[in-house]
């Protein structure tokens, strides 16, 4: 294959090895705070920076006992099970008609479904916020963010699933319907009553 570039490009090679270096240099600027992190959750100094002044797992082992790290990760398992299953649900129903129903100006209606996705999440977040806060006078909480995040998750169920059943054979919906008759029928088929 790697002939078969060369006479399209002769500097095909060269392209792919400068891509390929440009894209694990993405990766390491992505995932190298976090890998430098987690070689910091191990130190023993109170203080994060190098250099290290030991090694030790003693913080994994109060991070059991630390109330207000447990009370977080209960409130944001609690939150991410509601966005889960409110932006499923939503974002589902509103799928279908996109993709089964005729719906005038379609595209229109599915940027205007997607516009969270185009804009970032801060600014989203911070819109909820003060709406809340300041327009329907509803102090911060757990509803508010539920609210907030599914918001955000809805647009991106909506893309998967419309996609799906734009993908889906209508037929095996009109199989499914127990009320479907097929048009024709020949006798060889059991399962097709007349």
């Amino acid at each position: 294959m790697s002939d078969d570039l060369q006479a399209v490009n002769p500097r095909a090679r060269l392209f792919r090895i400068i891509l390929s270096v440009y894209g694990v240099g993405i990766y390491i600027f992505l995932f190298a705070p976090i890998a430098v992190l987690i070689l910091l959750s191990f130190n023993s100094s109170t203080v994060v920076g190098f250099p290290m002044a030991g090694f030790t797992t003693d913080w994994y082992a109060r991070l059991s006992h630390d109330k207000v790290i447990l009370d977080a990760l209960e409130k944001s398992l609690f939150v991410a099970f509601w966005v889960t299953v409110l932006a499923t649900l939503i974002g589902t129903a509103a799928a279908f008609p996109l993709v089964r129903a005729n719906i005038k100006n379609r595209g229109g209606v599915r940027v205007f479904i997607t516009l969270p996705i185009m804009m970032p999440g801060l600014l989203i977040g911070v819109a909820i916020l003060v709406l809340a806060t300041n327009v329907l006078h509803i102090q911060p909480s757990l509803r508010v963010a539920i609210i907030g995040q599914t918001v955000l998750a809805t647009p991106f169920v909506i893309l998967v699933v419309s996609s799906r059943l734009e993908a889906l054979d209508r037929n095996l919906e009109r199989a499914a319907d127990p009320t479907w008759v097929p048009t024709h029928c020949s006798d060889s088929y059991s399962w097709c009553s007349h």
